[in-house]
């Protein structure tokens, strides 16, 4: 069989064909990129600012509210420490307050003792003969401290009385009642006397 001679040119004609279309494809590829590439730019520098205007109030109110929430936790972190601080003041108060009322309730009692020895030390009887304890001072003062108990005892009616009627009085040893009242001081001997003086008056 002869060979084509219009062969070649036809596979020259393909060839070139392919070529124009890889060319076209290549060119059409690297135009999108480029037009891709620049609308990107020109969106960017269109949109950017406008995004940037309209979340710059946000911004600012972040660093408000960023600001705001740094200062408050340092001011919880302060606050924290400060009762730490008075509560440890507070504990340390408390326990000097104890201590002294303890100290004080100490003194009260020894104050109380010493009074009562220096009384029984300086005691002294008025209008009471010599020598009437016969030998047994200690038995004789026991029997008089009761009666003189019983005596004082007597008088405890007409105290709340004259205390309802803001009456100023006073029962001093052995039992004698005295009083003031519209600036006149009286003295009374016996809860029948002074029962008799306020049922006068009041």
């Amino acid at each position: 069989m002869a060979p084509n001679p219009c062969n070649p040119i036809r596979s020259h004609s393909r060839i070139y064909r392919h070529s124009l279309q890889s060319l076209r494809s290549g060119l059409v590829a690297e135009l999108t990129s480029v037009l891709e590439t620049q609308l990107n730019s020109a969106i960017e520098a269109a949109v950017t600012p406008a995004v940037e205007a309209a979340l710059a109030p946000l911004s600012s109110m972040l660093d408000g509210i960023r600001s705001t929430a740094e200062e408050q936790g340092r001011l919880m972190d302060a606050f924290e420490h400060d009762k730490c601080d008075y509560s440890d003041r507070i504990v340390a108060l408390e326990e000097t307050v104890a201590r002294l009322s303890s100290e004080n309730q100490q003194l009260k009692d020894k104050t109380d003792d010493l009074e009562s020895r220096s009384r029984r030390c300086n005691l002294r009887i008025v209008g009471i003969p010599e020598k009437m304890e016969r030998g047994d001072p200690v038995g004789f003062m026991t029997g008089f401290s009761r009666s003189v108990a019983k005596k004082r005892a007597l008088f405890l009616d007409i105290k709340r009385r004259l205390s309802e009627k803001k009456v100023k009085f006073s029962l001093r040893f052995p039992a004698r009642l005295f009083l003031e009242h519209a600036g006149e001081r009286l003295t009374f001997d016996s809860y029948e006397d002074a029962q008799r003086w306020f049922d006068r008056h009041f």
